[in-house]
C-alpha cells in the first residue's frame, strides 16, 4: 500500500513538473513573439514615395532624355551661327592714290596720281543662310519640342507608376501586420488551450482523441502565424527593392 502511494505521488510530481516547464517554455516563446511583433517605425508614405521615385530607373531614364532633347533643341537653334563667318584681309605694297588739291577760293581743284607703299586692312562679317534651311530648322525645332513633351509625359507616367506601387505595398504592409497580430493571438490562445488539455489528459479528464484534435489546431495556428510573417516579410522586401532603403528588420 505504501509502495503504490509513493508511485502515485511520483507520477503526480512528474506531471506537474512537466506542465511547469512547458508553461515556462510557452511563456518564453510568447514573450519573444511579442517582442518581434512590435509595430515597426516605418517611414511615412511620402518619404517612401520620394525614395522610390529617386530610385526608379525608368524615371531617371526619361528625366535624362528630357535634358538630352533640350540640348538638341538648343543646338538646332544655334546652327545659324555655323553659317556666320568673319573675313579679314591684310596687304602691304605699292598702291595708287589720287590726291585732290583745292586752289584758293575759286573752287578750282587739281588732282594728281601717285604711287606709294602702304598697309591696308579689311575685316567684315558674312552670312551664308539658304532660305530652305530657315524653314527646315523651324520644323526641327518643333519636332524637338514634341520629343521633349513626350519625354516629360513618360517621366510623369513612370513617377505615377512608382507612386501607385508604393501606396499599394504600404497599405498591404499595414494589413499584413494586422494579420500577423491576429495569427499571433490565435497561436497564443491555442497554446493556452493545449496546456489546459495536457493537464486534463494527465488527470484522466480528457480522452486522447480530444488532445490530438487540440494539438492539431495548435499546429495549424502556428503554421498560419508563420505564413503571415512570411507574407509581411515579402512585402517589406518589395518595398525595400522599390525604395532602395532599409525599412525595418524582421
Amino acid at each position: 500500500m505504501v509502495k503504490q502511494t509513493a508511485i502515485i505521488l511520483f507520477l503526480v510530481y512528474i506531471s506537474l513538473s512537466s506542465e511547469k516547464v512547458a508553461g515556462q517554455g510557452i511563456a518564453s516563446e510568447s514573450s519573444k513573439m511579442k517582442d518581434v511583433l512590435l509595430m515597426p517605425n516605418i517611414p511615412s508614405i511620402d518619404t517612401l514615395i520620394q525614395h522610390a521615385v529617386n530610385n526608379s530607373g525608368a524615371y531617371k531614364y526619361f528625366s535624362g532624355a528630357i535634358k538630352i532633347k533640350e540640348q538638341e533643341k538648343s543646338a538646332i537653334q544655334k546652327e545659324w551661327m555655323n553659317m556666320l563667318s568673319v573675313e579679314g584681309r591684310y596687304g602691304y605694297g605699292m598702291y595708287d592714290q589720287i590726291l585732290v588739291n583745292e586752289l584758293g577760293d575759286e573752287n578750282i581743284s587739281t588732282s594728281s596720281l601717285m604711287s606709294q607703299k602702304q598697309k591696308r586692312y579689311y575685316i567684315g562679317l558674312s552670312l551664308d543662310l539658304p532660305l530652305s534651311d530657315v524653314f527646315q530648322r523651324k520644323n526641327r525645332v518643333k519636332i524637338a519640342d514634341l520629343e521633349i513633351e513626350k519625354a516629360k509625359h513618360e517621366s510623369v507616367k513612370a513617377m505615377q507608376i512608382v507612386q501607385a506601387l508604393v501606396v499599394e505595398y504600404y497599405y498591404e504592409l499595414l494589413q499584413a501586420y494586422d494579420d500577423v497580430i491576429i495569427k499571433s493571438n490565435q497561436q497564443e490562445t491555442m497554446q493556452l488551450q493545449l496546456i489546459k488539455a495536457k493537464k486534463e489528459f494527465n488527470d484522466g479528464q480528457l480522452p486522447v482523441n480530444e488532445l490530438a484534435r487540440i494539438e492539431n489546431l495548435y499546429y495549424e495556428a502556428q503554421l498560419a502565424h508563420k505564413v503571415a510573417r512570411h507574407n509581411m516579410r515579402l512585402i517589406i522586401t518589395q518595398l525595400e527593392l522599390l525604395t532602395g532603403i532599409k525599412i525595418i528588420e524582421m
